[in-house]
């Protein structure tokens, strides 16, 4: 799939996770295609906002996914449910506003935060709460997704890498170093050492492991490989490595 050299990141990465489609979790539960019932919840949003078109369209799919999640029965996949929900939240408003908007200047959020705990009053148990963080922009929240998503995807990357056809490994290294560019500087501003730490974010993991050069190895490795060794990998490290300068 063609797309314009401009993107920044963010873009690139969004576009190969659904081409990939590892967004199928994601894509799946937050269906756009599923019908939303009004709740009494958004009624908010009949007069005070109504120069915010969409503002009670979002309100009414939100209070939808909280009871959603609230009603699934597999442990597991109500807390992922709930984990990306924050992520879907700041998608729908960031298709009415800027991605360098702060949260907390576009004025209907507050009270579309402030449905979640009317929604959960309501709820007997299981409610998925937010989280809500009011100083960071919609582009930050991109970018969190990005990492919430990868490390949550890790393991099953790495799986298809060695079982995928060789015209797919572009997309893969694609998606890689989509990710590596911002990889470093958000370890480095997440991990921390020392008794005052109190560990990173729910979006991001410090383990070493993880590390996206990881999954191709490095230049430096693959010149060492036999020959043999590398025909055995159906789509080739090399094919997955981010770009190096060579000394």
């Amino acid at each position: 799939m063609s797309k314009p050299n401009n993107q920044t990141p963010e873009q690139n990465w969004e576009d190969i996770w659904k081409d990939l489609e590892l967004n199928k979790i994601y894509a799946d539960f937050f269906s756009k295609i599923e019908k939303y019932q009004p709740h009494d919840e958004c009624n908010i949003f009949n007069a005070q906002y109504k120069k915010h078109e969409g503002a009670k369209d979002i309100c009414n799919k939100f209070a939808h996914f909280l009871k959603k999640i609230s009603e699934s029965k597999d442990e597991q996949k109500r807390k992922n449910y709930c984990n990306y929900l924050p992520y879907w939240l700041y998608d729908e408003i960031k298709g009415k506003y800027k991605s360098t908007d702060n949260i907390r200047s576009i004025a209907f959020v507050s009270d579309l935060i402030g449905v979640e705990s009317k929604v959960n009053a309501k709820i007997p148990k299981n409610r998925c709460t937010l989280g809500y963080e009011s100083g960071v922009s919609l582009e930050e929240m991109q970018k969190r997704k990005i990492f919430f998503a990868y490390f949550r995807e890790y393991e099953k990357v790495k799986s298809i890498i060695n079982k995928t056809k060789k015209e797919e490994c572009s997309k893969y290294n694609k998606y890689i170093n989509s990710i590596n560019s911002l990889y470093k500087v958000y370890k480095q501003r997440n991990c921390k050492s020392g008794w005052l730490w109190l560990g990173p974010p729910n979006y991001f993991d410090c383990d070493s492991k993880y590390d996206p050069n990881n999954l191709g190895g490095s230049v430096h490795r693959l010149n060492h490989l036999q020959l043999g060794v590398l025909h055995k990998l159906k789509c080739q490290p090399q094919l997955l490595v981010r770009k190096q300068k060579h000394s």
